[in-house]
């Protein structure tokens, strides 16, 4: 499981040093390009790799920097430390 969780940290830190970046290259570079991803936002829903950048850039300049710094800041935490599924939002900081 140690190396398992090594991975997940590793890739989560790259994708939030991407976003920090605003390197939409690196940040793809994450994804598949056959990927579905589903947001909270409508349309709710993006297929494929152009319509799931597309929405990274339209979050380039709304702040999704503080959020993958606060998700960071979330996963540095102790298994133990961390809240229940879904309780990130109780985590961030504005």
């Amino acid at each position: 499981m140690p190396g398992i969780e090594a991975a997940i940290r590793e890739l989560l830190e790259s994708r939030s040093a991407a976003m920090g970046a605003k390197d939409i290259e690196w940040l793809m570079s994450h994804y598949s390009n056959d990927i579905v991803y589903f947001d909270l936002v409508p349309p709710l829903r993006y297929v494929g790799s152009n319509a799931h950048r597309e929405r990274f850039l339209d979050w380039f300049p709304a702040g999704l920097v503080r959020l993958a710094r606060s998700l960071a800041n979330w996963m540095s935490q102790p298994a133990t430390r961390l809240p229940p599924h879904g309780c990130l939002s109780e985590r961030m900081a504005p």
